[in-house]
């Protein structure tokens, strides 16, 4: 048997003693010859090199069996993805487009589709413009490159657009871009809101023809206001006038009842006039300073004789807390007040009436007025105290049969007050009788006025005499209303000149000297607006100003404004008593 290679170790006592210091005993590597040496040594660096190359491999093939799971995890998410945004891209009911640089269609929905009338193979592909006519089709695409090449797409918007087929739809249109590897796309979204858009412009012309209708009613109610009030400024004044003439008794009972009722149409005719303003929204409010105790005064005093036919007590009393003057419409006002002492008085057969003042402070230095009006009539039902407030409701419906009226008086007040920020409010027992309550915010006199000034001036009489006389030009198509003015101003000791419409009215300023003209709006061929004008425009030329007095039956808010704006240096409302027309006089010549 041969024996083992000359480098394989062998281990005999004789070696192993000379390196452990044990005799006998001989390692196997000091057996090995010089030339044996580096062969060990590459064959422990292959061992080395393939034990080092087994294990990366084996890190290697694990960290690709990981890379391929997450490959192909992240292809299954992809595909997810695509599927979802196919189906968001195919059901959205919104139309879809997606548009390169160059204006050409990349992408349509189903959608889109259908909102252009188009199939998806004759949009994909081809310019963006194919869904317009054919003159409008250069003009979109250059906007469209101008707007990409200057980053300045329309976020959104809402426009009309004309398609290919003739049909005009409004769309609301969402733009957004989109930055690629290819170069920017622009992802466009439209919604038809073509039936939005009919529903909004019926909606317009409804409000429209509402206006028109509203208009048409004010109009109504200024001509309607005219229409009687003129006949009634000529009833009240030639009543007026004939009881001023020596009378029996008998001729001044018959006067004083038709001065009476003829008073009862005018409250008549004022409170429908003042509901159908208020209801209209073109009721004003006229702020002044106003003393709170001559408001309650002089509504006691318009319903003194009927209280005391009845035998009635009328009292008031206003409180030290509220002050002497206090900011306000003197004239609303007294109305509300007016109205509540009014029904108390009707509805009263015994007892009194009383109205009790009071203030306290409020916000922003305003003042809170409270008034009471408090009676011992026939009080109101608790199921039918609601129903006062209503416009042309009474506690009863007999009512208005029993103690006349129309129903207004109470929705009138009610409103007046919450124009004024206040509030009218209700307590009563039937049989025993019935409080109304209003608030009203006021405002304090910001600067102090001297006590006389604080005293409103009353004319009992007409203008007194003066020397020379006053020469007035009046322009009045109504004859009734001529006489009367004639009959207060002559017995004055004036001069009155009268024309019978606007063209007369130019025609006797440009060849006479007036200290006054009383124009009246509302006449033939030409009207007091187009006169006074036509005088302005005379008197610019000549250096001269005559002061006019709008003398119309024009009560609708505004109208004030429009006789001021056409030149005109005051305004007084018809029917005017005797009183009224001094004073408006004597403030527009300031005597």
């Amino acid at each position: 048997m041969p024996g083992p290679p000359a480098w394989t170790w062998r281990l005999d006592a004789t070696s192993v003693a000379s390196r452990s210091g044990t005799p006998g005993v001989r390692l196997p590597f000091e057996q090995l010859t010089r030339e044996q040496w580096p062969l060990l040594a590459s064959l422990s660096f292959a061992v080395l090199v393939l034990a080092l190359a087994t294990v990366l491999a084996t890190i290697l093939n694990r960290r690709l069996r990981q890379s391929k799971q997450l490959a192909e995890s992240a292809l299954e998410d992809l595909r997810h993805s695509e599927t979802q945004f196919r189906l968001v891209w195919e059901q959205s009911n919104d139309g879809m487009r997606l548009t390169n640089a160059e204006g050409v269609c990349v992408k349509v929905n189903r959608a889109f589709c259908e909102l252009v009338g188009m199939p998806r193979e004759e949009l994909e592909g081809r310019p963006f413009t194919i869904i317009y006519p054919p003159e409008h089709r250069d003009r979109r695409l250059e906007a469209y490159l101008r707007r990409l090449a200057t980053d300045s797409l329309v976020a959104r918007m809402e426009r009309p657009i004309t398609l290919w087929d003739g049909r005009s739809l409004w769309l609301d249109v969402s733009n957004s871009r989109i930055e690629t590897a290819e170069g920017p796309l622009v992802l466009s979204l439209f919604r038809d809101i073509t039936a939005r858009k009919q529903a909004e412009e019926e909606l317009e012309q409804a409000k429209q023809r509402a206006e028109a209708a509203s208009l048409a009613k004010s109009e109504f109610l200024a001509n309607m206001s005219h229409e009687i009030r003129t006949p009634m400024n000529g009833v009240l004044g030639m009543t007026d006038l004939l009881l001023g003439t020596p009378l029996n008794a008998e001729q001044r009972e018959y006067l004083e009842l038709a001065r009476s009722s003829a008073h009862s149409l005018l409250r008549l005719l004022n409170d429908v006039l003042d509901f159908s303003k208020i209801e209209a929204g073109r009721l004003e409010f006229c702020y002044e300073p106003l003393s709170v105790r001559e408001c309650i005064e002089d509504a006691l005093r318009m319903v003194a004789l009927e209280a005391r036919n009845k035998g009635l007590r009328l009292e008031h009393h206003v409180d030290d807390k509220v002050p002497l003057l206090l900011v306000g419409d003197p004239v609303r006002l007294r109305q509300v007040i007016l109205n509540l002492v009014g029904n108390a008085v009707k509805f009263t057969h015994h007892g009194s009436v009383e109205v009790r003042a009071t203030a306290e402070d409020g916000a922003n230095g305003e003042v809170v007025l409270r008034v009471d009006v408090t009676d011992t009539g026939i009080g109101i039902p608790p199921d039918r105290q609601a129903a006062v407030f209503e416009a042309f409701h009474q506690a009863d419906g007999s009512t208005s049969r029993c103690y006349g009226g129309t129903g207004l008086g109470l929705a009138i007040s009610q409103r007046l007050v919450s124009m004024m920020g206040g509030t009218l409010s209700l307590r009563s027992k039937p049989g025993e009788g019935s409080t109304f309550t209003f608030t009203a915010h006021l405002r304090r006199v910001s600067e102090p006025i001297p006590a006389a000034a604080g005293d409103v001036e009353r004319f009992r009489g007409f203008l007194p005499a003066s020397d020379p006389p006053l020469r007035f030009l009046l322009a009045e198509d109504n004859p009734v209303n001529q006489k009367l003015v004639q009959v207060l101003l002559s017995r004055a000791g004036h001069e009155v000149v009268v024309a019978h419409n606007g063209e007369e009215a130019v025609d006797l300023h440009s060849r006479f000297t007036f200290d006054l003209i009383l124009m009246d709006v509302q006449m033939p061929r030409m009207d007091g607006l187009q006169a006074t004008a036509a005088i302005r425009r005379r008197e610019s030329e000549i250096g001269r100003h005559t002061p006019i007095l709008a003398l119309t039956a024009h009560a609708m808010s505004g109208d004030a404004a429009r006789c001021l704006d056409a030149g005109m240096d005051g305004y007084v409302s018809k029917p005017v008593s005797a009183e009224a027309l001094a004073r408006a006089i004597r403030e527009t010549l300031r005597v």
